[in-house]
């Protein structure tokens, strides 16, 4: 094999070069380079035969979500909730896409992204929220009004296509933030699939974590509805179909139930 950096053919260095000493100049250090790199053999053959390498040597932690015995949806279940959530999102986008001017109609004053107990109070109602003082709402707007109902106001089209991308993903955030706090219930599954139905890919990274930290606090919430024996089964399938679209659609199939 030939050295990268070529032969020194030069007489004068050629004769008086005393391998035994130091490079005194430029070319007798390349020369000295040059004759170590034909010392080294074309192959060289690693021996890894070694007893610290017998042995694993990096802990690998599983990412499986708590599995509650026969409360978990079958692999076909979860396959056909993907396809179906996968044809919403294409008729979400060509409603948008077609009617641009008219969907972002509507009478409902939404609150401001950053505002986190006036969404609160937006979406689960005041049996979740705190009481608002009425100052808050602008009387001005007379055919307007922020949504004040003890349940909380529906996750309508006309109220999620005014949200944009930022806005839908700061709501999903204070939702998981408020599942870490509260007891799951319908209505913020409702919420929580209709945020993720218009959540636009790719994800940012910060957005893949928020999901992942959903699906884990969707399955505390499922084993807790477990053993407690609950009457709603309905809450559970709820559950489960958060953490399927989290984990088959949305790719993180690492923490996907085994069906």
């Amino acid at each position: 094999m030939e050295p990268v950096i070529g032969f020194l053919e030069n007489e004068e260095y050629t004769d008086d070069y005393d391998e035994s000493k130091l490079p005194c100049s430029g070319l007798e250090y390349l020369r000295r380079v040059q004759q170590e790199a034909t010392e080294c053999p074309d192959v060289v053959v690693a021996d890894i035969r070694n007893k610290k390498h017998s042995k694993q040597t990096v802990d690998i932690k599983t990412n499986n979500l708590p599995v509650p015995p026969g409360a978990t949806p079958s692999y076909k279940w979860q396959m056909q909730q993907t396809a179906d959530f996968a044809d919403i999102r294409q008729k979400i986008a060509r409603f948008q896409a077609k009617n641009k001017k008219t969907s972002n109609q509507c009478d409902v004053t939404l609150p401001n992204k950053n505002d986190e107990q006036q969404w609160r109070l937006f979406c689960l109602g005041r049996s979740y929220g705190c009481e608002r003082n009425s100052t808050e709402i602008d009387s001005s707007e007379s055919n307007s009004t922020i949504m004040d109902s003890q349940d909380g106001a529906l996750p309508l089209s006309s109220i999620l296509f005014r949200m944009n991308q930022v806005t839908v993903q700061q709501v999903l955030e204070y939702h998981v933030n408020w599942l870490e706090q509260e007891t799951y219930s319908h209505v913020q599954g409702r919420w929580l699939y209709s945020l993720l139905a218009c959540l636009e890919k790719p994800l940012l990274p910060e957005t893949v974590s928020l999901l992942r930290t959903l699906a884990r606090h969707c399955a505390q919430h499922r084993m807790k509805e477990v053993e407690k024996n609950s009457d709603d089964d309905e809450l559970v399938v709820s559950l489960n179909l958060i953490i399927t679209l989290v984990t088959r659609y949305f790719g993180q199939t690492d923490l996907a139930d085994p069906g």
